[in-house]
């Protein structure tokens, strides 16, 4: 920070606050004709804006020229300003309603209006949060009629000719302006990035950019009929629900104390968690988020910028400088080359928690679906706001400037989930839920109801059920002698149970994890899947076909068929235990997939391949439809021979 106490850099500190209060302060010497922009309905008069504010202006050169385009515009805003802070709640809506009706979110800028008219700073921030990142959904919408797909920064979508061509280079202009690239205004990024304090951004703007969207409907030239993306999900959370303590009323006073004693949240930045805690025991969840992440970000630059040695990225960054931003340091390499040393100091537990909410492909993202408009702000549940609340206070917690957690029960079981946390959303993650799913269907086989049958007769071979006693102590020989108790462990147990144990057991070091390493667990991954659909349908045939058996209902070739599925069933299940034991002992010995030669990283990834083959013929060869089960078992007795193979 700077000696003003501001994370804004000198150049964008003076272009959003000092050309603010000086041109507050000629406000009496201002032309009436900017009274006339702002039509009698409140919505704004592209025609007068024009000959007003853009009279000595070409809108083809308006790059690198916005301090000008902002000193023409605030007067605009001053105006609109005065005129949205008389109204009511029910005249915002009888007057702006219909017009917001096009974004497809219009109850969300109502919610909007309600925020500015709070004596709170930092509800007139999040006013402009929520509002950015609506209005770059609904501008996505509106692009995406061209059937193309839409640009995934907001400051190049507004540079689109398609957007051009919609609403027109007046309302482009202003958008530019307020929310374009790094030289205008950028409010967008400034506070979604977590770089403004509170009391740093005009209220002015956030009423300005209200109606500004507002009336947009009335350039708005298309003749298709808007189709709105619905909301993301965020079923992600559901995985991890109860990992955080609950939050409750009682915990305020320490998460109060606990805010104002941490290095992690600066002075001027308290505000925001303040309300933010405000906003999540009033039940609104959604704004908690909305304000919490832009100061994790914010905080955890404090932190980056202090251990890489880089002070001067703690500030906004001007149009030649990319933001500090959460990719970055994220990312164990600074652009460098160097080791980022973020990633030492906060920990493995810490990183993985960070990588788990913000980055994996496959985690909840939360932070880039929230800021481009993707979630249901006003509908979010309470353990997704828990979630975030919890991670922001771990943060806070770590470099609080007080020993906060005796006596205070809510910190001392954040402080523990902090310390042990293993990631839910890594791919590796989901290949041991994908491996527990496919152990839960094949352990309870022996309970599926099947009549008696003379096995001698089978037209099965059994010879492969009897070799998996010797081919796991093969397989287990995997193991280095750091593990040899793991290995100890499964001896005497059961393939499943020897599977559990290792799922429990072995110590996965998942951050940052190799490309060769991934490529290893995304077979196993696609292996398990199809093992488990295979499990699936023969357990759904198994209770099918007895039932029919029982109530007569079965043909004389399905009764054929239903005996020779019971002869092979042995053989069936001992593929598949098999199948999952590799899985199991692979994903477990992820770590040292990086040491092998590359011959025999290639074979094992050709092994696991065919393995792949194999459950996906095994899945087709047991759907309802094909029911073949001397091939079924043909396949098994040669994936079983080939595994033999690979680990003689």
């Amino acid at each position: 920070m700077d000696l003003q106490g501001s994370c804004l850099s000198k150049d964008v500190y003076h272009l959003i606050c000092e050309v603010w209060e000086e041109q507050m302060m000629k406000k009496e010497s201002w032309s009436r004709d900017y009274d006339n922009c702002l039509r009698k309905d409140g919505l704004l008069d592209w025609g007068e804006i024009k000959e007003t504010v853009l009279k000595d202006i070409d809108l083809s050169l308006i790059e690198g020229k916005y301090k000008l385009y902002v000193v023409s515009l605030l007067p605009v805003c001053y105006h609109v300003d005065i005129h949205i802070s008389q109204l009511s709640e029910q005249q915002f809506i009888v007057q702006y309603g219909d017009q917001l009706k096009w974004t497809g979110q219009a109850q969300i800028f109502i919610e909007c209006f309600k925020l500015i008219q709070s004596e709170n700073t930092v509800d007139n921030i999040l006013c402009i949060l929520l509002c950015t990142a609506a209005l770059e959904r609904a501008l996505g919408d509106i692009y995406l009629l061209k059937k193309t797909p839409c640009p995934f920064l907001l400051k190049d979508l507004l540079s689109t000719s398609e957007l051009q061509e919609v609403f027109g280079p007046i309302a482009i202009f202003c958008l530019h302006v307020m929310i374009g690239p790094p030289t205008s205004l950028n409010i967008r990024n400034i506070l979604w990035h977590g770089f403004a304090a509170p009391k740093e951004i005009p209220k002015l703007y956030a009423s300005f950019l209200l109606v500004l969207i507002a009336s947009l409907s009335q350039v708005l030239q298309i003749k298709e009929t808007i189709t709105h993306r619905s909301y993301f999900q965020l079923h992600h959370f559901t995985d991890c629900e109860d990992v955080f303590p609950e939050i409750v009323q009682t915990d305020e006073k320490d998460i109060h104390n606990l805010i104002t004693t941490s290095r992690f949240i600066l002075p001027t930045m308290q505000q925001y968690w303040f309300t933010a805690l405000q906003h999540y025991y009033s039940g609104k969840y959604g704004y908690c988020c909305v304000l919490l992440l832009p100061q994790l970000e914010n905080g955890l630059r404090g932190v980056f910028c202090n251990f890489n040695n880089c002070p001067q990225r703690m500030l906004t960054a001007e149009s030649s400088v990319l933001y500090t931003t959460f990719d970055e340091m994220l990312n164990p390499i600074l652009p460098n080359g160097e080791e980022n040393a973020l990633v030492s100091q906060i920990g493995d537990s810490l990183m993985e928690l960070l990588l788990d909410m913000l980055t994996y492909m496959e985690g909840p993202r939360i932070r880039d679906h929230m800021s481009h408009g993707e979630l249901d702000v006003l509908s979010m549940p309470q353990y997704i706001a828990t979630y975030v609340l919890s991670v922001s206070l771990l943060f806070a917690l770590k470099y609080s400037t007080e020993n906060c957690l005796i006596g205070k029960p809510l910190l001392q079981k954040l402080h523990s989930v902090g310390e042990n946390y293993v990631s839910f959303y890594h791919p590796v993650a989901y290949c041991k839920r994908s491996l527990q799913k496919l152990c839960q269907e094949l352990s309870d086989w022996d309970q599926l109801p099947q009549i008696s049958l003379d096995v001698t007769s089978s037209s099965c071979s059994l010879e492969s059920i009897s070799v998996r006693g010797e081919l796991k102590q093969r397989i287990l020989s995997g193991f280095d002698s750091s593990q040899q108790s793991i290995v100890q462990s499964c001896s005497s147990l059961s393939i499943l149970d020897c599977v559990k144990h290792l799922n429990q057991a072995a110590q996965i070091r998942t951050l940052f994890m190799p490309r060769n390493e991934l490529e290893v667990v995304g077979l196993l991954r696609k292996i398990s899947s199809q093992g488990t659909e295979s499990a699936k349908q023969i357990k759904q045939i198994s209770v099918t076909r007895f039932q029919q058996w029982q109530t007569r209902d079965l043909r004389s070739r399905q009764r054929n068929n239903y005996v020779k599925f019971l002869k092979c069933l042995p053989v069936l299940s001992s593929g598949l235990q098999l199948m999952l034991f590799v899985i199991t002992t692979q994903i477990s010995l992820i770590n040292s997939t990086g040491r092998l030669e590359i011959r025999n990283y290639h074979s094992l990834i050709k092994y696991l391949k065919s393995v792949l083959q194999y459950a996906e013929n095994l899945t087709i060869f047991t759907s309802p439809g094909k029911n073949k089960w001397d091939e079924s078992t043909l396949l098994t007795d040669s994936f079983i021979t080939r595994t033999e193979e690979f680990y003689s």
